[in-house]
């Protein structure tokens, strides 16, 4: 699909794969972490520091 071009099949496979992973991993009893933990984790320093300059 990457070669001929056909982004929008491509996308909607890579969704469709997407979804059917996390159904699979969430019926086996995996506790998924929730994804704007990782996010205030990996930023959390950066508005602190720009808030610390500002005062």
């Amino acid at each position: 699909m990457w070669k001929q071009k056909k982004t929008k099949e491509l996308w909607l496979a890579l969704v469709t794969l997407l979804i059917s992973v996390l159904g699979t991993v969430k019926s086996l009893g995996i506790n998924l972490p929730n994804p704007l933990d990782m996010l205030s984790a990996i930023l959390g320093p950066y508005p602190r520091a720009v808030y610390s300059l500002l005062q």
